[in-house]
C-alpha cells in the first residue's frame, strides 16, 4: 500500500455527501467517506475518476474499467474484489454467491470481510453484495447503501 502522503487527493461531492479520492499516476488507490487532506492540483488521474463518478451518478454509467484501480491485500481479498468488479449495474449477489464465484463457496464470512475492507467503494461495487436474508451491512451506514442500491435499480 502506498503511503497516503504520496497520493494526490481531491474531494468529490456525491449525491449523498462528500467522498475523497486518492490517486497517483498509476491509478486510483482509495475512495474514502472520511476526510483526507486535499492536494491543490487535480491530476489527470483524479480528473478521470471524477468524470467517471459524474457519469455514474448523472447518467447511470458503469464505473467498471473507467480508471485503473490499485490495491493490495491477501490473495482471497484480491479475488473477491476482482469478482465484485464484474457485478453488473442493476444486479446484486449474496455474500455466499460472491464466495462461490471465488471458488470457495463456504467462505461467505470471509467474502463479507473483504467487502468491509474494500478500499475503492463504488469502483469496486461492494454495495451490490447483499446478505442471504436482506440488505447486509455497509461500513458507512445502511442509508447510503440503500441509496446506492436504489440508484442501481436493485430491489432487496
Amino acid at each position: 500500500m502506498i503511503a497516503p502522503e504520496l497520493l494526490d487527493v481531491t474531494r468529490y461531492e456525491s449525491p449523498f455527501g462528500p467522498l475523497w479520492l486518492a490517486a497517483n499516476n498509476d491509478g486510483l488507490h482509495q475512495v474514502s467517506f472520511r476526510s483526507m487532506p486535499v492536494t491543490r492540483d487535480v491530476t489527470p488521474m483524479l480528473a478521470r475518476a471524477v468524470a467517471a463518478l459524474d457519469g455514474y451518478f448523472n447518467d447511470r454509467l458503469s464505473l467498471h474499467g473507467t480508471v485503473p484501480l490499485r490495491y493490495d491485500a491477501s490473495p482471497f481479498m484480491l479475488d473477491v474484489w476482482q469478482q465484485m468488479q464484474h457485478i453488473p449495474f442493476g444486479e446484486a449477489v449474496s455474500y455466499g454467491e460472491l464466495a462461490a464465484l471465488t471458488g470457495r463457496p463456504r467462505a461467505f464470512r470471509a467474502a463479507a470481510n473483504a467487502c468491509k475492507h474494500n478500499p475503492l467503494p463504488l469502483f469496486i461495487p461492494c454495495h451490490r453484495v447483499l446478505a442471504a436474508n436482506g440488505i447486509g451491512g455497509f461500513n458507512v451506514g445502511l442509508p447510503i447503501k440503500r441509496w446506492l442500491l436504489a440508484h442501481d435499480g436493485i430491489s432487496y
